[in-house]
């Protein structure tokens, strides 16, 4: 296995102080078989507790809270990880790979892109999967800020440019609607201070690495923190805060949010205000109560949510 350093810094600058703000991260590798973490260093400002666990896709998750009011915050993750070549192996993926995601999910015209690659005539998957790749290279413009966190495979592709999550997505999709099981991961390549995102591809009993931002397979270099259906389930940061008297609340889990409360009404601090249950066996994922007492002008009216949706926001009394 060969050794590799890393080192990422973020800082979010508020335009205003915020206080009681609970944040939850993604910013440390995560250990597999071909990877295995020999130290590591997480660093934030400012901070009063910080907890670790592990979401539901098996990712680990940095979280905690601060009190005092601050106007940034920053993390920074630094260390050093051995890699071996990019193979995870699993028996069987899970069947959500294999199905349309709240951002990847492929549209007619993405369709037809795909036919005409005839890919049928490929007889190799491993070529399909480079072939879908270098197309999706072909087609996209590298263009930062013309996408956002939201951006979904559809929206950029329709605009031909984007970032590395709009390449993973687009690529992921078109996997997808091939029969390729494919996921959305997350993490540090060589020779960049940033987060970079690509996918991978279940393939021969393991999951390869194929990033379509660079037209590669990936064979060694790449740390993972994360992976999930799309971005949607392993941001690096997320976090709720009070700032300028106003709380956002967002939801924790995925599944379905049920409530029988109203805009338009004052709610006192740990009222509940709803749920998130899972729509397969109706069991509650995550209560939602209110961090404050105030006014609560929106909430959410579309059920189905996602890990980092918006559910309310009330305006501190």
């Amino acid at each position: 296995m060969k050794r590799y350093t890393y080192h990422y810094q973020s800082i979010i600058r508020l335009s205003a102080p915020v206080e009681r703000h609970y944040f939850k991260l993604r910013c440390l590798p995560c250990e597999n078989t071909c990877q295995r973490l020999v130290r590591e260093e997480l660093q934030l400002h400012p901070v009063v507790s910080l907890h670790h666990d592990k979401d539901t896709f098996g990712n680990r998750i940095q979280y905690g809270h601060t009190l005092e009011a601050h106007d940034a915050f920053v993390f920074t993750s630094y260390g050093e990880v051995e890699l071996a070549p990019y193979r995870l192996p699993e028996e069987e993926p899970h069947p959500m790979y294999r199905e349309e995601s709240r951002l990847a999910y492929a549209s007619p015209e993405m369709r037809a892109f795909a036919d005409r690659l005839a890919l049928n005539r490929i007889a190799s998957p491993r070529e399909r999967i480079i072939r879908l790749s270098e197309a999706v290279y072909q087609q996209m413009a590298y263009r930062p800020g013309s996408t956002g966190n939201g951006t979904t495979a559809v929206e950029a592709f329709g605009q031909a440019a984007g970032v590395c999550q709009d390449f993973a997505h687009i690529f992921i999709a078109l996997c997808r609607q091939q029969g390729f099981a494919a996921r959305y991961a997350n993490g540090f390549m060589p020779g960049i201070g940033f987060t970079h995102a690509w996918a991978e591809v279940y393939l021969d009993g393991a999951w390869i690495g194929a990033d379509p931002t660079n037209n590669q397979l990936i064979t060694e270099g790449y740390i993972k923190i994360a992976h999930g259906r799309d971005a949607a389930d392993c941001p690096v940061n997320r976090g709720i805060f009070i700032g300028q008297e106003v709380s956002f609340v967002n939801a924790e889990a995925s599944g379905i949010f049920l409530t029988d409360i109203k805009n338009g009404i004052v709610v006192d601090e740990g009222e509940e205000i709803g749920n998130i249950v899972s729509p397969l066996t109706g069991q509650v994922l995550h209560r939602i109560v209110a961090p404050v007492h105030g006014y609560l002008f929106t909430i959410r009216a579309y059920p189905v949510v996602y890990e980092g949706s918006l559910i309310a926001r009330i305006h501190k009394l």
